[in-house]
């Protein structure tokens, strides 16, 4: 989700740098500045290039950070995999996964399963003491 939301960003960003800033009609000059905008000018005008001539906006340090994205369904099997008790490495070389989210995915199911035992413990402690 938050690489979505990085890229949608990164892509408004691209967006709003392409806009052109909207034209104004000049307001009624006053008769001296008349004089002056009537005057023949020394310089020729700037012309803009269109925007396809344009060159591209240099790339931001979020360009190089944002990872293509991860189909939604290989996370679902990560997390299994990972509640089965599978090792990142594994859950990383099947799913695809980077190495650092399998890893954060072990620890979440690891922590998970601890938490589902100590919610288990204080709910049945004749079991608990049992085993």
């Amino acid at each position: 989700m938050l690489r979505a939301e990085s890229r949608q960003m990164l892509d408004a960003q691209a967006r709003a740098a392409v806009r052109e800033p909207p034209v104004v009609g000049p307001a009624k000059p006053d008769p001296a500045e008349r004089q002056m905008l009537e005057r023949p000018l020394v310089a020729p005008p700037t012309l803009e290039r269109p925007a396809a001539e344009r060159p591209a906006p240099e790339p931001t340090a979020l360009d190089f950070v944002v990872a293509p994205p991860i189909d939604a369904d290989a996370y679902l099997n990560a997390t299994a995999m990972a509640a089965r008790g599978l090792t990142p490495a594994e859950i990383a070389a099947r799913c695809g996964l980077p190495a650092g989210e399998a890893r954060l995915l072990a620890s979440l199911a690891t922590a998970r399963a601890r938490r589902d035992e100590a919610a288990k413990a204080t709910a049945d402690p004749a079991a608990a003491a049992r085993s």
